[in-house]
């Protein structure tokens, strides 16, 4: 299918088949997915948690409102923002010597070091929208090889944290993947014309 025609059937699952699985060959592409994915200055400030156990699973539902999705999805991803982007950051510039020269990566480090946010309050906002790329690449995955998905925000980040045991990343959106029990509505999306103007 083209890019179009993916982003057309895949929707937010409210309710999934609890007795179908997602093959591990299968959640492996969506997690390279993210892998892959763009973030700015290559930060990739995140952490995917994949939780599977039922009895946590119930924990994170009740942290979730009761959002039936939590449990009843073949995988529960937890997409996480890291609170220091430095690991990464260093582990970037390292690859980048790798491939392209200590140079290039005293560069890297010494351009994208100049640029972060000053404050923590900036640092992790600025962080946190990072995370929405891979979610979207994971959702793509997903539906490009008929797996439904649901991102979600509707849950306690301080109580996800403490359940999964995280210190060095906080829960930003969950993305249960699996295979939905009823087929999801109309899409409906506004006219094109009301969210692209031009300026020529």
């Amino acid at each position: 299918m083209t890019i179009l025609e993916l982003l057309n059937k895949r929707f937010a699952t409210k309710a999934f088949d609890a007795t179908k699985k997602v093959s591990d060959a299968d959640l492996q592409v969506i997690l390279e997915a993210a892998q892959a994915s763009c973030s700015s200055f290559n930060t990739q400030p995140w952490k995917i948690i994949v939780v599977t156990n039922p009895e946590l699973r119930q924990t994170l539902r009740a942290a979730s409102y009761g959002q039936p999705q939590i449990t009843d999805a073949s995988h529960l991803l937890v997409v996480c923002t890291m609170n220091d982007p430095m690991g990464r950051i260093n582990k970037s510039a390292e690859l980048i010597a790798q491939a392209a020269g200590q140079s290039s990566a005293d560069a890297y480090k010494s351009m994208v070091v100049g640029m972060l946010p000053s404050t923590p309050e900036v640092m992790f906002a600025w962080l946190s929208r990072q995370v929405y790329l891979p979610l979207q690449a994971m959702m793509l995955a997903a539906i490009e090889r008929g797996i439904d998905s649901c991102p979600m925000e509707g849950f306690s980040p301080d109580a996800f944290a403490q359940a999964l045991g995280l210190t060095d990343c906080r829960p930003t959106v969950l993305l249960p993947i699996g295979y939905a029990s009823q087929p999801g509505h109309p899409k409906v999306r506004v006219p094109l014309e009301d969210i692209v103007e031009t300026r020529a």
